[in-house]
This record gives C-alpha cells, structure tokens and sequence, in this order.
C-alpha cells in the first residue's frame, strides 16, 4: 500500500490509504457491485418520495455488528447528526451531510432522511455509518484512536495499528454476506507505489492496487502475477 495510513478515525482521516482500510471495516446504507450498480448494503431496501427529498431505508432485522451487537437505524442516525453537530468531525466527510436537512430514526429497523434539495446520487450510498455504541462513549469522537479491537459492518474489522508497520485485520464473522475467504488481511505501507510494485514482485506482499498504466503494464508478464484493470 503506497503510503501510510494517518489515522483509523473515519470522521478525520483524509489518506487516500486510510480510506482503502475503512471501506472494509464501515458499510454505507446502500452499494455498489463490481459493475459499479447501485445494491443493497447496510438497508436491503428504500423508497423515495415524488419529489426526491424524503428517502426511507428498511434495515434487516437479526443484522449485527462484528462484537454482536445489533445493527439499527439508530447507529445511521447518529452517524450524520454527529457529523452535522460537531465541526471537527467533518474533516473527512463534511460535504455528504451538506444536502441533508434531517435524519430520523423511526424505529430500530426504519430511517427516514430528509434533504433540502433533491439530489442524483443516493444519499446512502454515500457516508459510512459507525457503530453508535462505540463511538458515543468516546469523550472527543474526533480524536477517537479507534486502532485496535475496532466494531465494523463490513468483511473486515482492525485488529492493530501501526503507523508505521501497518494495519492487520480479520475476517467479520457477522458480515451480511457471510464471513470472508481468507482469515485476514495485513496492509504494509510503502513509501511510494515503485516499492510496493518491487515487494510484489519478490513476494514480500500478495495484492498491490492503484498503479500507474505503466506499471500495470510491465507487471502483465510477470510470472505468478495475475493482473487486474478493475472497472471504473
């Protein structure tokens, strides 16, 4: 992974690293498939209102998060209103809760989201939701390490943090669409994507994204690499 990770916290981190990590570990309400269509995520579905302003998300029941605790309308609720109250939580993700005018749990599997003007994208698919319970203990939410033993929504959750060694993770157990694959992930940061190319190619490390076209291209015959374009 070409560069460090600068902080776990969700609400301050704005590395392009940091965010890889996260999107593992924190769900957003709805998705998108590797053919970037729009899909349920933490809501299984919604309904819009005619003129595009009142969106409604049904959360699954039995749904829970990585320490078992269940999921709920109430962790989204938080979630934006948090970053909506309080201006240092808005370093990461200020700009999404811009258009948002409200957000209201109606009851732990419904939440209702009211924007000021109508917008394209869906406004779930957006913000990562946090586990209300864990972050609403933390005195200052904007100086939350959050970086070991950490609660999530998604196939991976961090076990450690190092700045400068990296981040090691595990599978979710109670991921929605069932625990993953392989047990863990550890991301090694590099000073720069030439190094972290070069540890691909002694095996030091497994999986290197964000490549350039160059190297994307001198690394198509490399024996026992497999390469990927991805979709954009």
């Amino acid at each position: 992974m070409p560069g460090e990770v600068d902080t776990l916290n969700h609400f301050t981190s704005i590395a392009s690293s940091a965010q890889s990590v996260l999107a593992l570990q924190y769900e957003t309400l709805a998705g998108y498939d590797a053919n970037n269509e729009l899909v349920p995520a933490m809501a299984d579905k919604w309904d819009t209102s005619t003129d595009g302003k009142v969106w409604t998300f049904h959360m699954p029941e039995g749904r829970k998060w990585s320490d078992d605790q269940p999921i709920t309308a109430k962790d989204t609720e938080w979630t934006f209103s948090s970053i909506q109250s309080n201006d240092a939580l808005k370093q990461a993700n200020g700009t999404l809760v811009e258009n948002v005018e409200s957000v209201v749990a109606k009851d732990a599997q419904t939440l209702v989201m009211t924007l000021k003007n109508a917008q394209a994208p869906n406004p779930g698919s957006q913000l990562p939701i946090m586990p209300e319970h864990i972050w609403s203990k933390a005195a200052d939410p904007s100086k939350f390490a959050n970086d070991k033993d950490d609660v999530g929504s998604g196939p991976f959750v961090v076990v450690s943090y190092d700045k400068s060694a990296g981040v090691t993770m595990k599978a979710n157990p109670n991921y929605r669409l069932g625990k993953a694959k392989v047990d863990g992930l550890i991301w090694v940061p590099y000073k720069n994507s030439d190094a972290a190319v070069q540890a691909l190619k002694t095996g030091e490390v497994d999986v290197v994204g964000r490549l350039t076209a160059t190297q994307f291209e001198a690394l198509k015959d490399q024996p026992g690499i497999t390469t990927n374009s991805g979709k954009t």
